[in-house]
Formats: structure tokens, C-alpha cells, sequence
């Protein structure tokens, strides 16, 4: 792990394809649910609930559906009707703006549900970040467990 402009990255020594390929094949293990998908943008839609053999943990207050629920099978909205309904503020535009198809409007969508894991060129390293589906960034003790549960699917 690492900190990459005041906010925790999981940071991937690999091609930025076989990167999103990684991370993809993580974010469908223990509770993760890959909805969309979308290398040309570096994103992956995908949703929560709770994987936990021993009873309620740490997890279990980060997902949206409550309960024994599993996720839907589709998501809510496409990634691109995200994307056009991103939150508007400086920390949402410094990790969305050169994402094609971005839009800063602010009007929020009813129940976005899920997490963006942002997978961004730094130098030789591909850097993911995890946010809210308004772009905003998570509470870095949240944040942080989701990153230590991709890292430690990670093929």
C-alpha cells in the first residue's frame, strides 16, 4: 500500500492491461461482485455484501444490502451513467478528469449502490483507488480494508 495524494492506493508493479485484468479477477472474490468492467477507462463497477464465515465483522457495516441479500445481478446504472453524474469537487476531478466521458454535475443519482475502483498510469506503476460511485472519496479506514481484501485476492 501506499499513499498517493493524501489518499490510500494499492499500487501494482504491472502492466496497466494485466493490472486491470488482476484487479478484476479480485473484485470477484469474497463478497465482490464485478458489474461492469471497462479497461479503455480503467474503471470496474462493482457491489459488496459481506463475506464472512465467522459471523458479523469489520465488513459487514461497508455494504449497501443488508442481510443474507446477495447483490442483483445487474447493477443499478452502467458505468456511464455514473460517470455523467459525478460529484463536483476538486478531489472527484483530480481522479476523474481525464476519464472520457466524466461529468461533474453534482446531480446525484437515487441509489447509486457500489464502489469505482479507479485504476490510474503512475510512472511504471498502476495505482488503484477505490470510491464511492459519486467519486468521492471513502474514509481511509474503509478504504484501506477494501484494499487489503483486493490485494489479498490478487492472482
Amino acid at each position: 500500500f501506499t499513499r498517493h495524494k493524501g489518499e490510500p492506493t494499492l499500487s501494482l508493479r504491472l502492466p496497466k492491461k494485466r493490472a486491470m485484468a488482476t484487479v478484476n479477477h479480485s473484485c470477484g472474490q469474497e463478497g465482490f461482485k464485478v458489474w461492469e468492467a471497462r479497461s479503455e477507462k480503467g474503471l470496474i463497477y462493482a457491489g459488496y455484501v459481506p463475506y464472512d464465515e465467522d459471523g458479523e465483522g469489520f465488513f459487514s457495516k461497508l455494504a449497501f444490502w443488508s442481510g443474507d441479500d446477495e447483490l442483483p445481478d445487474e447493477a443499478p446504472y452502467t458505468i456511464s451513467r455514473l460517470l455523467a453524474s459525478l460529484k463536483d469537487s476538486s478531489t472527484v476531478r483530480a481522479l476523474f478528469s481525464e476519464i472520457d466521458g466524466a461529468e461533474f454535475s453534482g446531480n446525484g443519482l437515487k441509489d447509486p449502490n457500489g464502489y469505482f475502483l479507479v485504476l490510474h498510469q503512475e510512472g511504471e506503476h498502476v495505482l488503484v483507488n477505490i470510491r464511492d460511485t459519486r467519486g468521492e472519496r471513502l474514509p481511509d479506514d474503509i478504504a484501506k480494508e477494501f484494499l487489503r481484501l483486493l490485494r489479498k485476492n490478487l492472482i
